[in-house]
C-alpha cells in the first residue's frame, strides 16, 4: 500500500509546478520511508528537469528581445 501511494505521488509531481515540488521534496526529506533515498533521489531529478526546462524558457524569450 505504501509503495502505491510513493508511485500515485511521484506520478501526481510531473504535473505540479515547480514550486510546489520543492516544498514536496522538503517535506518527504524530512518523513520516515520505508526504501530510503530512492524517492528523493527521483524528486530531485524531476525538480532538476523542471528547472532546467524553465531557464531555457527564460533564455529563449530573453535572446528574441
Amino acid at each position: 500500500m505504501h509503495y502505491l501511494i510513493y508511485v500515485l505521488l511521484l506520478l501526481v509531481t510531473f504535473f505540479f509546478p515547480l514550486w510546489i515540488n520543492v516544498v514536496l521534496f522538503a517535506i518527504n526529506y524530512f518523513v520516515p520511508d520505508p526504501i530510503p533515498y530512492i524517492d528523493e533521489i527521483l524528486q530531485a531529478a524531476i525538480i532538476l528537469k523542471k528547472a532546467t526546462t524553465k531557464l531555457k524558457q527564460v533564455k529563449q524569450v530573453k535572446k528574441t528581445d
